[in-house]
Parts: C-alpha cells; sequence; structure tokens
C-alpha cells in the first residue's frame, strides 16, 4: 500500500504527517525548529529523504536547513543571498523608490531530477538557485532585471515571489507570481524572462490592464497538459490555455473571487481546489463591544482629554501596515462625530504617522490599490470615504467574521 507524506509549515514550528493509501491514522513528527516560523518546507521529487526548509524570526533572521533523511535529522546550509551586481530599487507603498533588501526565503522549488539543485524565491522579489544542495546560492538576475523591475512593488504581505513551477515536459521552461508585480515566463531556463499578465484586469491600479503590477496570489499547473494554468489573483480566479499568453476569468458562483490558495488534485487534473475568502489583506473594523460612556479619554497632542463624543473603533490592519507601525495586535481609535472609512484613517495616521501614505495617496488621498476595508464582516473598500459606516459599527453590535 502506498505511504503519504504532508510537509507542514507553521508559525511555531514544522510537522510531518504520514499515513498509509488509506489515510485513518497519521503519525506526527515535530515540531522541527519550535518556535520558529516556517515559511516553506519541500521535499525533492528526484529523493524524497531530500527536504529543503526556510525558517524565519523576527530575532535571528533567516536560516536555510536541508534534511537527507526525511527529517530524521536536520543540518543548517548556505544561508547566503546577494543580489547579482547594483540591485537598483522598486517602488515603495507610497509609489517612492526603495531599494532591493533581502529578508527571507517564500518558496523553495526542488530540481525535479537533481536532488542537489534547488530555486528558491525570496523577497524583496527575485529568484536563486543552489546546485549543491543548499551549500552557495547565485541569483537568476535576468527576472529582477527585466524592465519592468523598477515598477514592482509590494502586496499586503511584501514583495515576495513566492510561486515557482517547472514544466516537466519542458525543462527550459518556468513560471513565477510575484506579489504584487504578477507572472512571468522562461523559455530559456531562466536567463530571460516575460511578463505573462495578459487578460488580467486589477481595478485598483493606475492602469487596470498594466503589463505588471498585479497581484497573483498563488499559480497552479494542470498536471497532464503543462500549458494550462490556473490563477488565484487578489480579486479574480483565471485560467490560461496557451502558457500564460492570455488569462481568463472562471470564478463563476464562486461565493467571492478573493483567495490566496488554488491548486490541481494530483490524480484528477480537472479537478480544482479554491478557498475563498471573504476577509481579504486590509483594515478590518469593528466597534469595541465595551461601552465607554462619557469618562473615554483620548490621547492628543501629549496630553490626555475626555471625549464625550468619542467612539471606540477596534482596527485589524493587515501584517505589512501592522509591521510599519510596530504593533502586534489589534488598534483602538477613538473616533470623533461620524464613524466613516475617512475618520478612522485619519485617526490612524494620526496615532500612527509612519502609516502616512501607506493606507492612502499623500495628495490624492485615494486608497492604495491592494489595501482594503472591511467592516460586518463586508468589503467597503468601494464605498465613498465620508459615507457613514455600518450601524452595528458605530452602534456596538456584533460584527460578523470579525
Amino acid at each position: 500500500m502506498s505511504k503519504v507524506r504532508v510537509l507542514v509549515g507553521t508559525r511555531k514550528g514544522a510537522f510531518i504527517l504520514t499515513s498509509d493509501g488509506k489515510r485513518e491514522n497519521w503519525d506526527v513528527s515535530g515540531p522541527h525548529f519550535a518556535g520558529w516560523e516556517i515559511y516553506h518546507l519541500k521535499g525533492s521529487p528526484a529523493d524524497p529523504n531530500r527536504l529543503y526548509l526556510s525558517q524565519s524570526s523576527g530575532w535571528s533572521g533567516q536560516i536555510m536547513q536541508r534534511s537527507n533523511d526525511g527529517g530524521n535529522t536536520w543540518e543548517t546550509v548556505g544561508n547566503k543571498f546577494a543580489y547579482d551586481g547594483v540591485p537598483g530599487t522598486h517602488q515603495w507603498y507610497d509609489g517612492t523608490p526603495h531599494p532591493w533588501e533581502f529578508k527571507r526565503v517564500w518558496h523553495l522549488e526542488p530540481s525535479l531530477t537533481n536532488p542537489d539543485m534547488v530555486y528558491a524565491g525570496v523577497e524583496d522579489a527575485a529568484l536563486f538557485v543552489s546546485k549543491d544542495g543548499g551549500q552557495n546560492w547565485q541569483e537568476l538576475s535576468g527576472l529582477r532585471r527585466h524592465g519592468s523591475g523598477p515598477y514592482w512593488q509590494p502586496g499586503a504581505g511584501g514583495m515576495c515571489l513566492h510561486t515557482i513551477i517547472q514544466d516537466s515536459s519542458n525543462t527550459r521552461r518556468m513560471y513565477i507570481a510575484i506579489s504584487a508585480a504578477g507572472a512571468f515566463r522562461t523559455d530559456d531556463g531562466g536567463k530571460t524572462w516575460r511578463p505573462i499578465n495578459q487578460g488580467l484586469r486589477s481595478q485598483y491600479i493606475p492602469d487596470p490592464t498594466a503589463e505588471v503590477g498585479h497581484c497573483v496570489h498563488h499559480i497552479a499547473m494542470h498536471r497532464s497538459r503543462p500549458d494550462v494554468l490556473f490563477m488565484q489573483k487578489h480579486w479574480d480566479v483565471m485560467r490560461t490555455d496557451n502558457a500564460g499568453d492570455l488569462w481568463q476569468e472562471i470564478s463563476g458562483n464562486l461565493p467571492t473571487d478573493f483567495g490566496f490558495v488554488i491548486d490541481v488534485h494530483a490524480h484528477e487534473p480537472e479537478t480544482i481546489y479554491v478557498v475563498p475568502n471573504h476577509w481579504g489583506a486590509g483594515v478590518r473594523i469593528s466597534r469595541c463591544r465595551r461601552h465607554l460612556g462619557a469618562h473615554r479619554q483620548r490621547f492628543s497632542g501629549g496630553a490626555f482629554r475626555r471625549g464625550p463624543d468619542a467612539t471606540m473603533i477596534r482596527v485589524v490592519l493587515p501584517p505589512h501596515l501592522r509591521g510599519l507601525a510596530h504593533v502586534s495586535g489589534e488598534v483602538k481609535l477613538d473616533i470623533q462625530g461620524a464613524v466613516t472609512q475617512r475618520s478612522v484613517v485619519d485617526a490612524l495616521e494620526e496615532r500612527y504617522p509612519m502609516l502616512r501614505g501607506a493606507i492612502r495617496d499623500h495628495v490624492t488621498q485615494k486608497r492604495r490599490p491592494f489595501l482594503r476595508f472591511f467592516a460586518c464582516g463586508e468589503d467597503l473598500s468601494h464605498v465613498q470615504p465620508d459615507a457613514p459606516l455600518p450601524e452595528a459599527v458605530a452602534s456596538g453590535a456584533e460584527c460578523h467574521n470579525r
């Protein structure tokens, strides 16, 4: 009977789950590297005992690990990821130039035929390869040096290369996806790359049909027809039948076309899995449940003062804004007067000046393209900024999917 292995990376370490073909009982090994964030863990198709792992910590940084015995033991391998030549700049959240800086490895993709060869997708977005089992890494700089590189911009989770797909029928062809630049393809083993984003439409960027700038969340390949790919974009589920030359939307009757995960069934290539997500990367707003009354205090200008007309709003920021604001959880804000998107953002920027320009444009005051506003389980991103938020937010009623 065949065996099944599931490699699991979490924010508290890695786990290896094994079972027989019936999958009724599972053996769980782990946590490996307890307390570490595991960004990716993957085995080699050429040697299932060869595992590669990327671990990260806010205190200790990025570390690469390798196992030669299926995860029973591990060894630290090379961790030097140096951009080739002068890295240059890309766009920051506020549209200003920002230098390329290596932060961590998001994705590991071992070669289909050589267990010592492995690709790594990193943040800030670039593609690296090791041909000696992870000891040394070299950038395939043709991707980053594609003419559009200076216009790439981070998505909510950073500017990460999170998807690498090898074409088993054409060893020189490979696909990658970057948030938020889009999808790219090479047909010469990684020397040169071309954007493959025709047919994508992102109405929240200056040019909705631009060559680059789309927030692609994941791509999956059809098991028996490698020119057929499926994409979960920030919004929209897409399909291409010609290796990315042209995409068409297939969102159909999904409850929402926002999500992160898309994949193809291992043995039924016509079966596609997606996980619709009503709560995307955005600012989520709800009112605090406790009654504040006339004794609510508000901090402004270095002093506390009474705010009898203030409403306390709880705001959940996406990860990249939490990082900028140096907060780890939800934020509580006092809102004077009407509770609107504008008043909430005004209060956020007053409390956390470092967020100015990250949520909305300095000049136009328009919401940044890839940022969404949610309240009471609804996407309110297209509501006018001065329109009152739902009564349930201001009145303190329980919010759905808070």
